[in-house]
């Protein structure tokens, strides 16, 4: 599954460090998450003004079901939801 976000436009550096630092958390409170990978942004002219990413990687839907339902997943949205201004998420066979 990749998640990529817009932060709001007066989002701080400190706001953005803690969505990643948030979502980056989440496998080791949600052990249905089987991976998570993080990088750093590479700036394009038709990025769409996509801000950051990450993608988790999940056993079945059992467990991706379980992950969107846990309580540390919806603590992570609550906690991010005042610096995001737009979210995108794919889930992806691989």
């Amino acid at each position: 599954m990749a998640v990529l976000i817009k932060f709001i436009a007066d989002a701080t550096l400190a706001q953005k460090q803690a969505w990643k630092d948030s979502i980056t958390a989440l496998p080791s409170t949600i052990p249905q998450i089987g991976e998570l990978l993080s990088g750093e942004k590479l700036p394009h002219v038709m990025d769409g003004g996509w801000d950051d990413g990450v993608i988790m990687k999940f056993d079945n839907e059992v467990d991706l079901k379980t992950y969107s339902d846990a309580v540390p997943h919806k603590k992570y949205q609550r906690a991010t939801a005042e610096q995001t201004r737009d979210k995108l998420i794919f889930d992806i066979k691989v």
